[in-house]
């Protein structure tokens, strides 16, 4: 499989009298469109007008809403590859679905993309054996052969 997953890779999911094509693998940039899709209105905390000047100008804390509901509904909108109604898939019309159905396919999402295993976590947690100065055949390496640096 590689880094690279199949992102094309659909699963029908069958819900009531309908269905959803799912994709089921989601990548970075799937995130990153929910992600910038639920950032609301971002404010600045100041306390007079010599402040607000300056933290327009993009110094100070920021505070920004985030809206789950509209995460899913955007990631749905990326995730959602055809589904039985007649209406196209897009935003518009997923914040139509019940909530159960946007439920249904978000926990599908979690499922498989859920945690990783502890090896594809962390494949490098086990010690690895510390260098050797002979190879396996019974040579020097480079470093050993060339004797100590001055």
């Amino acid at each position: 499989m590689g880094l690279f997953q199949d992102t094309e890779q659909v699963e029908r999911i069958d819900i009531a009298d309908g269905w959803v094509d799912l994709r089921r693998n989601i990548t970075v940039g799937d995130e990153k469109a929910a992600t910038d899709a639920a950032m609301g209105e971002i404010t600045w905390e100041a306390r007079n007008r010599k402040e607000r000047r300056g933290k327009a100008k993009g110094g100070g804390d920021a505070k920004a809403n985030f809206s789950g509901r509209a995460y899913d509904i955007a990631l749905l909108g990326r995730m959602i590859s055809e589904w039985s109604e007649e209406a196209p898939v897009n935003a518009d019309n997923i914040v139509k679905l019940p909530t159960t159905t946007v439920d249904l396919l978000m926990e599908k999402l979690d499922e498989w993309n859920g945690e990783r295993s502890e090896e594809e976590a962390d494949p490098l947690d086990e010690p690895s054996p510390a260098p050797s100065s002979r190879h396996l055949d019974g040579s020097k390496s480079l470093a050993a052969a060339s004797g100590p640096r001055s």
